[in-house]
């Protein structure tokens, strides 16, 4: 039997060979704002069938599904090389997803899954990388993770990580994921689409995947239904169900493009006319010299009212600032990125996505050139 000790420093290594693998491609996207590649990742396949019901396999669904997003994206964006980490029913795995998007310089990462579990669970949820706050959420890492086992030789790739043992997943919140206001935007935008369709929605959900963690760009994991409730079943079953999924999805895709791609572009910000009567806040429109350090707890598409303001204030002074088609909300901080540090540490388990930020002029700068202003 391997000592513990070992196991966990091994562990450790194979971590950090995963963040050092994954740095040249961060620091050659972290200066781009487009959208120019996606990977689509149709989950499992070959050996691996994933869920099973009586006349549904998961790997033939979200294949489908999978297609039929590519296709979308491709009929309307010719800009966007579309590739997939499997087109038809073969074994790959969860390392190999990840890094195959890695190699294609993929800007956005979609995997997509189908839930199961008892026969009154259902609706879709999304998920982004982070650490298990939740037994459930800890549940569905175990379960995705688990197919490892299918893979050849994956005491050797894997080094020593157990997808079975709650511990091994303590290991992951060493790893930061660098895109993962991007991925929280889009795992968002997904989850409204299906509400659209009038799908239950079980929201945004973090989650230790590996195919997540590996993923050196914004990444998501979509499950979108459950194949052991007999009424779902029969809509993931039919072609216009999946249709529309996957409609769902490239519609998320369009919007967050959209967004991404306008994101350094200071937007003309709404006059009085257009801004709605019951709405008598304003938001900032001249340019300050102002450069400070925050913590972003909040990013949206659709504008915070009066009120959800109120549990962000009682916090500090919070900043609105729009960029692009999102509105940011930070937490303006009084000090230096230590401070900041701190404060976005004793944050993190009110408000999962917050990260700290550094605004000049209502516009975010990088951490480098803030730390030579902010002293």
């Amino acid at each position: 039997m391997i000592p513990k000790t070992i196991k966990i420093n091994t562990l450790l290594l194979f971590l950090l060979l995963i963040v050092s693998s994954n740095n040249f491609i961060l620091k050659a996207q972290n200066g781009t704002r487009h959208l120019r590649v996606v990977c689509i990742d149709p989950g499992h396949g070959g050996r691996d069938p994933g869920a099973i019901t009586k006349g549904l396999y998961e790997k033939e669904l979200v294949l489908d599904v999978g297609l039929r997003l590519g296709n979308l994206i491709k009929k309307n964006f010719k800009d966007v090389k579309v590739f997939y980490t499997r087109n038809k029913d073969k074994s790959v795995g969860l390392y190999e997803r990840a890094q195959f998007a890695n190699d294609k310089h993929a800007d956005l990462y979609i995997s997509i899954h189908a839930n199961s579990a008892s026969s009154r669970a259902y609706g879709t949820e999304t998920f982004v990388f982070g650490l298990n706050k939740t037994e459930s959420n800890l549940e569905v890492s175990m379960k995705e993770n688990s197919v490892i086992e299918y893979e050849k030789d994956s005491d050797v790739k894997y080094k020593g990580f157990d997808p079975r043992k709650p511990e091994s997943y303590i290991m992951f919140n060493m790893v930061q994921n660098h895109h993962r206001e991007q991925s929280i935007e889009f795992a968002n935008l997904v989850e409204k689409e299906f509400k659209r369709s009038r799908r239950k929605s079980r929201g945004v959900q973090e989650s230790s995947l590996i195919v997540l963690i590996k993923a050196a760009m914004p990444a998501v994991l979509i499950e979108v239904g459950f194949i052991t409730n007999k009424k779902e079943k029969q809509y993931l079953k039919s072609k216009r169900g999946r249709g529309i999924i996957a409609k769902n999805i490239f519609n998320a895709f369009k919007k967050y493009k959209q967004s991404l791609e306008t994101e350094n572009v200071l937007i003309n910000y709404p006059n009085k006319k257009s801004i709605k009567k019951n709405s008598t806040r304003k938001i900032l429109k001249k340019k300050t010299n102002e450069t400070y350090w925050g913590v972003q707890l909040a990013s949206s598409v659709d504008r915070f009212s009066k009120r959800e303001m109120k549990k962000y204030q009682k916090y500090g002074k919070i900043k609105e600032i729009k960029i692009g088609r999102s509105y940011k909300y930070i937490l303006k901080i009084d000090g230096n990125i230590k401070k900041a540090i701190n404060l976005q540490n004793k944050l993190s388990r009110k408000f999962k996505g917050c990260f700290v930020v550094a605004i000049q002029n209502n516009r975010r700068i990088s951490v480098k050139a803030a730390k030579k202003i902010i002293k």
